[in-house]
């Protein structure tokens, strides 16, 4: 089999890389949505280094709160659909720091959805995305618990309260695995929606205590792959591969998730 040198197979129709990343975009909708497609192998260590897809926002690599170097610290792979994944390792203290930004925040009774793909080494409470400082501005944090099950945090720094929900299916380690949560927000009683790969793979949360008012804004910084633990601090970090994280002020319906996944399988050369 021949390839060329920007990994596309000879014979092979090429895929249109933009137009999906559009398309992407065009599902999450218009309401605090940002997709990072992770389309550098090499970046800088400022605040530019890995833009968001048609969007302000940013990803600085990161090993522990200081710039890292893309290229030889997370191990750029190139994927047959014009996107890399990042390798973090958590014995580097390697993550992906972002901003503090308004449209990573939910409060009042606001929808939201979270979602990445992961190659995952470690599946044991270990963190995705999160914009959530341990004890200090906590909001919220999606990663995998103790039982390797999809779990999303969401948080009320206000009332000290949290409300916490978890999938059904354990994730499975060295295979590539597409993640999304969805929520409402209702503060009343928000219900929360898990999809593995694809799939819908349970809901329901549960409520720390009747104080739960609100998930109320923090100054945290949103970041892929670790949890905040009084900044600079991580904990919970994460290993093995990550691509195309997202988070959207959208509850995405089942029928979302599943066109999502399917780009997310065609720009990772999985289908």
């Amino acid at each position: 089999m021949a390839i060329y040198m920007d990994g596309r197979i000879k014979g092979h129709r090429p895929i249109p890389t933009f137009e999906r990343l559009d398309a992407m975009v065009d599902i999450l909708g218009s309401t605090k949505a940002t997709l990072f497609p992770l389309l550098e192998s090499r970046a800088g260590t400022g605040f530019d280094a890995l833009r968001a897809w048609k969007s302000g926002r940013f990803l600085n690599p990161r090993d522990e709160a200081g710039g890292a170097t893309l290229h030889s610290e997370f191990s750029p792979y190139y994927h047959v659909g014009g996107v890399y994944s990042y390798y973090l390792a958590a014995g580097g203290n390697q993550n992906l720091g972002g901003e503090d930004s308004t449209d990573f925040e939910f409060a009042s009774n606001a929808a939201f959805s979270v979602g990445i793909w992961i190659w995952p080494i470690d599946i044991t409470t270990v963190t995705l995305l999160s914009k959530y400082d341990v004890n200090v501005q906590r909001e919220w944090r999606l990663q995998l618990d103790g039982s390797s099950k999809i779990e999303l945090e969401s948080f009320d720094e206000t009332n000290n309260q949290d409300r916490t929900g978890a999938s059904d299916t354990a994730v499975t380690a060295d295979q590539w695995s597409s993640i999304v949560v969805t929520t409402n927000g209702d503060d009343s009683d928000a219900s929360m929606n898990f999809y593995l790969n694809g799939a819908a793979d349970g809901s329901g949360n549960t409520e720390s205590g009747a104080a739960y008012a609100s998930q109320p804004a923090t100054s945290a910084a949103m970041i892929v792959g670790a949890t905040l633990n009084t900044t600079p601090a991580l904990t919970n970090l994460f290993t093995g591969r990550v691509a195309l994280p997202f988070v959207t002020g959208k509850e995405l319906t089942a029928n979302d998730v599943a066109s999502l996944h399917a780009i997310g399988q065609e720009l990772l050369g999985l289908a």
